[in-house]
Order: structure tokens, then C-alpha cells, then sequence
């Protein structure tokens, strides 16, 4: 499935052949005052290649779709955040180099939306769990799929 979002922000096409996106969930581990975790990062995988071979931070159609999954972490965050802006943090990480090599599905590009409870609460007992319900409900309505 390829969503209205997965048009490039450069030249406003569709990649070559349809992307599959997929979130991961992953918690942030951080010593803070209570000792309890208070953060985590939900990641953003796509590629545009099968190719195993193909790592290379240089490469257009990678820039084209990090730009895209850039796009669409900051759509989803401006959807969500409004409601939780006094309690949670977010931080959208897209790095030039942030192509990872899955076992699973080859070269992929990455982008990461950081969800950090501000009070320092246990990510599990706090509005950071419910806040991470909404953004991965926000991203199944595009179309992307958990790993």
C-alpha cells in the first residue's frame, strides 16, 4: 500500500516501485531521579532496494525516501502532540547516514520519533504509553505496518 504521503518532498513523485513502511518500538534507557524509564523511540524502516549490497548514504532514492519518512513522523507528531505537549516531549532524529542493514529486509532507511515523558514517570504507567498508542494508530491509518 503507498500512501498519498509517500510522494517525495524534492520532486513531488512517487518512488520508482511501492514502499513498504514499517514502526518498531523500542524503549529508551536513561538513569533519572526515580531510576525508571521515561522514554522511548518508535523507528521508522523503509527502503527502495533489495539489493543487500546497497549502503550507500549518498544514494538519491534513499535521501528521497527519508525525506518521506521525515514527512510523515512529523505529520503524525503534529496530529498527536498538540493534546500531550505539556507532558511529552518529541524529537524527530533523521540522519544523513541512518541506513541500517536488517536481516530481515536488507538495507533500510530509518527515521526515529523519541517520545520522552517530561515529569520523568515510568513510560508504562503514564500518558507516554497512551501517547504511543495514538502515533502508531496515526501511522496504521497511512498504512504503515508493525515489525
Amino acid at each position: 500500500m503507498q500512501s498519498t504521503l509517500l510522494q517525495s518532498a524534492e520532486t513531488n513523485r512517487p518512488l520508482v516501485r511501492p514502499v513498504e513502511i514499517f514502526m518498531h518500538l523500542w524503549p529508551v534507557h536513561k538513569n533519572n531521579e526515580t531510576g525508571r524509564d521515561s522514554s522511548c523511540e518508535l523507528e521508522l524502516i523503509a527502503s527502495h532496494t533489495t539489493d543487500p549490497g546497497h549502503l550507500d548514504p549518498s544514494c538519491t532514492a534513499c535521501h528521497r525516501l527519508r525525506l518521506q519518512l521525515q514527512a510523515i513522523a512529523q505529520a503524525v507528531v503534529r496530529r498527536v502532540a498538540p493534546a500531550m505537549m505539556d507532558s511529552i516531549a518529541f524529537d524527530i532524529y533523521a540522519d544523513f547516514a541512518s541506513i541500517i542493514c536488517s536481516p530481515t529486509a536488507g538495507p533500510c532507511v530509518t527515521v526515529s520519533i523519541f517520545i520522552n515523558d517530561k515529569n520523568g514517570n515510568d513510560s508504562t504507567l503514564n500518558g507516554c504509553s497512551d501517547t504511543v498508542a495514538q502515533i502508531k494508530n496515526a501511522l496504521r491509518t497511512l498504512g504503515v505496518r508493525e515489525r
